[in-house]
C-alpha cells in the first residue's frame, strides 16, 4: 500500500511511436501497478501548444495543497541538452524544475536523448539528490534509442527491484562497401584505395543513469 497518493503525468513527444511507449506505460501503471485511472493523466496527442502546456500545468496546480501527495512523471519523446520537447514545444528543464515543489516525493522518467542533462539542473534546484529521483535513459551527451530504456525499467518493477542502470544497445555494422577514393594520388595507390572495404558503423549504445532517493518501489507491481 501507498502512504500517499501517487499522482502520474505522462507526457509525450510530437510521434506516435512516443504516444504508443507512453499509452503502454499507463498500461502497466494501471493494471500492474495498480494506479487508479483518475489519478494518471495522459498529455494528448495534439499539435496545439497551449493544450500541451495547460494539461502539464494543470496537473500541478490541482495537486492537494493541505496534504503530502507524490508523484511521477514519465516523458517519452524528443530531447537536446538542457531541454525536452512535449508535442514539439521546447521546454527547459530549468522551466520545468519549479513544478516539482511539491509536498512529497517525486520520480522523474525521462526518455530521450541527452536525458541525463536534467540532472544537473534539478541538483541546481535543490530537488536532487534529497527531494525525489530522475532516472534518465541516457547520459547528458547521447542519445536514446527505441524503447529499450522503458522496457528494462519496467522488468526491474515487476520483479520488485529497484532500476540498477547499465549500459542499453550496441555497436554495430550496417552496411560493407568498397571505399571510392578521390585524390591526386598514383595510379598504384589509387587502385589499392579503392579495393578497400569500409565498414558504415551504427552505434546505438546509450547508458541510463539515476540519481536521487531511493523511491523505485513507488512503481513496483502488485502493490
Amino acid at each position: 500500500m501507498y502512504e500517499h497518493p501517487l499522482h502520474v503525468l505522462l507526457i509525450h513527444g510530437n510521434e506516435k511511436r512516443f504516444w504508443l511507449e507512453t499509452a503502454n506505460f499507463y498500461a502497466f501503471l494501471s493494471q500492474e501497478v495498480g494506479i487508479p485511472k483518475d489519478l494518471i493523466t495522459n498529455v494528448p496527442f495534439v499539435s496545439n501548444q497551449h493544450q500541451t502546456i495547460d494539461t502539464i500545468e494543470s496537473f500541478f496546480l490541482k495537486l492537494p495543497k493541505f496534504r503530502t501527495v507524490d508523484i511521477a512523471v514519465v516523458y517519452s519523446g524528443h530531447g537536446l541538452s538542457g531541454e525536452f520537447l512535449p508535442n514539439e514545444i521546447p521546454f527547459t528543464y530549468e522551466a520545468f524544475a519549479v513544478y516539482f515543489d511539491v509536498k512529497g516525493d517525486f520520480i522523474f522518467v525521462n526518455n530521450c536523448c541527452y536525458s541525463g542533462s536534467c540532472i544537473d539542473t534539478f541538483l541546481n534546484e535543490s530537488l536532487l539528490p534529497d527531494k525525489g529521483l530522475v532516472i534518465a535513459s541516457s547520459r547528458h551527451n547521447q542519445k536514446s534509442y527505441d524503447n529499450k530504456f522503458l522496457e528494462a525499467l519496467k522488468r526491474a518493477y515487476r520483479n520488485g527491484r529497484e532500476y540498477k542502470p547499465k549500459q542499453l544497445g550496441r555497436r554495430y555494422v550496417i552496411e560493407k562497401r568498397k571505399s571510392k577514393t578521390k585524390s591526386s594520388i598514383d595510379q598504384q595507390k589509387w587502385d589499392y584505395y579503392n579495393n578497400l572495404w569500409v565498414e558504415i558503423i551504427r552505434d546505438e549504445r546509450q547508458n541510463p543513469v539515476r540519481c536521487g532517493k531511493s523511491l523505485d518501489h513507488l512503481l513496483f507491481t502488485n502493490q
